[in-house]
C-alpha cells in the first residue's frame, strides 16, 4: 500500500472514478505497441486491450501515484518506488483479473508473468533499490504533438530532481528513445520482450542537483 499521497505541482491526481479514462488512454495510445502485441497476442483489441489496463489500474491504483495533465486526462503518468512497483496475481485477482482469464484464457497469466520477470531482469544493475520506476506514460494519439507528454512528465522529473530521486523506465519504441534522452535519460540496455523478437529499451535518469 502507498504510505502517503503525493502533490506535483502542476499535475491532476487521478482519483478512482478516472481509472476507466485512464484505460482509454492507454488502450488507444498502445494499441500498436509491442508490449501489448506479446500480452494479448492474437486476442489484441482495442476492447480487450481496454479491460485489461483497466484491471491493471485498478491493482496499481492501491499501490502507486498515478498523474495526469489535467482533469481532462488527455496524458497521464504513473509512478512507484522500485520496491513497490510490482502487481502481483493476487493484485490483480482482487482487482477484477479472473473476467480476463476467463476471456483470454490462462496464457495472460503466464505472459503477463513472463513480462514482468522480463522487466525485473532488465533493471538488476542499473536502477538502485532507492530508484523509483515510471511503471507507465502514455499521450491519446490524437494528441501528441501538443505538449501534452512534456506537460504530463516534466512535473515528475522535476519532483524527482527536488527530492534527489534517480528514476527507470522501460520502452519498446526506438522513437522514444530519443525523447527520454532529451529529458536525462541514459540508455542502459538494449535487449527484447520474452519473445526474443521485439525490442526493449531500459533507461536510466539521475537526479539533477537543484
Amino acid at each position: 500500500m502507498k504510505k502517503d499521497e503525493i502533490i506535483i505541482d502542476g499535475l491532476y491526481r487521478i482519483k478512482k472514478k478516472d481509472l476507466k479514462r485512464c484505460a482509454q488512454v492507454a488502450a488507444k495510445a498502445f494499441l500498436d505497441d509491442a508490449s501489448s502485441k506479446f500480452l494479448l497476442s492474437a486476442n489484441l483489441t482495442y476492447k480487450s486491450l481496454f479491460n485489461y489496463y483497466f484491471v491493471i489500474y485498478n491493482a496499481a491504483f492501491k499501490k502507486m501515484y498515478m498523474f495526469a495533465e489535467s482533469e481532462n486526462i488527455n496524458g497521464f503518468i504513473i509512478i512507484a518506488p522500485l520496491k513497490n512497483s510490482n502487481l502481483s496475481v493476487w493484485d490483480c485477482i482482487r482487482a477484477g483479473a479472473l473476467k480476463i482469464i476467463f476471456s483470454q484464457g490462462l496464457g495472460i497469466v503466464f505472459r503477463s508473468l513472463e513480462y514482468e520477470k522480463n522487466c525485473n531482469k532488465a533493471r538488476e544493475g542499473i536502477a538502485s533499490a532507492d530508484s523509483w520506476y515510471i511503471f507507465q506514460f502514455g499521450v491519446l494519439p490524437d494528441k501528441q504533438g501538443m505538449k501534452i507528454g512534456s506537460k504530463t512528465i516534466k512535473p515528475v522529473l522535476d519532483w524527482f530532481d527536488s527530492k534527489n530521486i534517480s528514476c527507470y523506465l522501460e520502452t519498446q519504441k526506438a522513437v522514444n528513445v530519443n525523447i527520454y534522452t532529451h529529458l536525462g535519460f541514459l540508455l542502459k540496455l538494449k535487449g527484447t520482450l520474452p519473445d526474443k523478437k521485439m525490442s526493449q529499451f531500459a533507461m536510466f535518469r539521475s537526479f539533477r542537483q537543484q
